[in-house]
């Protein structure tokens, strides 16, 4: 599967890095929810430009057991949710996206 973009996990918890289409370029950060209460709030917002594009949360796979990103990016010019992966660089885990 193609991935849309590439983030790279930083010392302090969030993840920044590049999405990328055929009419998108831009720089994104995953910045950890201070405000999450329970499992069905995200675990990281996704912002670009200091504008709120998407959320992600911590998954664990069911065959491996390994955590992982599971993204969801709102993309205004398909008009529905993003369900491309967006990769992370080592050493972190590659991260995948899913429709709400």
């Amino acid at each position: 599967m193609a991935a849309i973009g590439y983030v790279t996990k930083l010392e302090d918890g969030r993840y920044q890095g590049n999405l990328k289409t055929f009419t998108i370029r831009a720089e994104v950060t995953f910045t950890p929810n201070p405000d999450k209460s329970n499992g069905n709030q995200p675990d990281y917002r996704i912002f670009s430009d200091g504008i709120e594009i998407g959320a992600a949360w911590i998954r664990t796979a069911e065959t491996s057991g390994k955590e992982y990103v599971s993204v969801s990016i709102a993309a205004p010019s398909s008009a529905r949710t993003s369900s491309t992966p967006i990769s992370a660089r080592p050493p972190v885990r590659t991260m995948t996206t899913s429709s709400p």
